[in-house]
């Protein structure tokens, strides 16, 4: 017997476009930033093992990247362009709320 058991569950997952949220869409556009380097490496190794360190780079990543996106679509919706943003376009992604990881 196993010390956990997973529950293993199958369903149907609609895959998203962006003219599904805004129909005249044109053009996306996508913003990325490069992941702190010592987290990464220092992921597993004595004294601190934990992933917290990790973690948090993700989730202040994610916020940075949040504040990023926000000011592109200000800037281009006062341009006149409509503007939206999403973490997770296509609905296949998943992300960390916290840094605690949930």
């Amino acid at each position: 017997m196993m010390a956990f058991d997973p529950v293993i569950s199958m369903r149907k997952r609609n895959i998203f476009k962006a003219i599904d949220i805004l129909p005249d869409a044109k053009s996306v556009l996508v913003l990325g930033l490069h992941y702190p380097e010592t987290p990464i490496k220092r992921l597993g190794k004595p004294p601190a093992e934990a992933v917290g360190p990790y973690v948090f780079s993700q989730y202040e990543t994610n916020m940075l990247l949040s504040h990023m996106g926000y000011d592109i679509c200000k800037t281009l919706q006062s341009w006149g362009y409509d503007a939206f943003l999403s973490h997770n376009l296509t609905g296949a992604g998943s992300v960390v709320g916290s840094p605690r990881g949930y």
